[in-house]
């Protein structure tokens, strides 16, 4: 839920035009994977925090909005609780003959784990 409501909070902040304003969520299964892509369209991950992003603590908000625990406890239970992996990367969304930036999270999820 984390990750939805931080591609919310890019998007809101970063698209001032509602029709650029995009959150799609995709599942498939590869070779007893389930894959879940989770694109938004906020601008993308600022390449100097993209590694810190899955620290406890870091955040990039105002302290009295954000503690910086949610995408930490997220890759803690995807990669621990379920064997799984979580990525982030930038992205380009193409859509009605624009070109928008924006995040990825790529969360791969064992099946025989789950």
């Amino acid at each position: 839920m984390n990750i939805f409501n931080n591609a919310k909070d890019a998007i809101v902040y970063n698209q001032e035009n509602s029709e650029d304003r995009f959150l799609f969520v995709e599942s498939k299964i590869i070779d007893k994977n389930l894959e879940i892509s989770i694109k938004d369209s906020g601008n993308g991950v600022p390449l100097n925090i993209m590694e810190k992003i899955f620290d406890p603590y870091f955040t990039t908000k105002h302290s009295s909005i954000g503690t910086g625990i949610g995408l930490y406890m997220t890759n803690q239970i995807i990669t621990k609780q379920f064997k799984g992996q979580i990525l982030v990367s930038n992205i380009e969304i193409e859509n009605n003959d624009k070109t928008l930036i924006g995040a990825e999270f790529k969360i791969t999820l064992p099946l025989e784990d789950i």
